[in-house]
């Protein structure tokens, strides 16, 4: 089965959401001036808003992408199972013929 590469963004996101959210309690215990702490009190909410719909878009991708997959993958072993000759239910012992005495 192939592999589905919006998993590992999603990943990937997720981790820069989680350093971003780090970096932001981190200014509150640093020299407010610094440069890093003036970048994230200006641009921070609009880093998390990026990452928030990065998150949610990538995720909802891998979700489409793995469904996809999992569709495809169910229909060749369908067509396969459909190659091969069945046997037919009359093969199969039933309950009733099992109690019979």
């Amino acid at each position: 089965m192939l592999r589905n590469p919006f998993f590992v963004l999603v990943a990937a996101c997720s981790l820069l959401f989680v350093m971003t959210i780090l970096a932001f309690v981190a200014t509150m215990f640093s020299d407010p001036a610094s440069p890093v702490v003036q970048f994230i009190d200006r641009q921070g909410i609009t880093l998390i808003a990026g990452e928030v719909v990065a998150i949610l878009l990538t995720g909802m991708l891998a979700m489409v992408v793995d469904r996809r997959q999992t569709l495809r993958q169910r229909q060749l072993s369908a067509d396969a199972g459909d190659a091969t000759p069945s046997s037919g239910p009359s093969s199969t012992p039933q309950a009733s013929e099992s109690t019979g005495s």
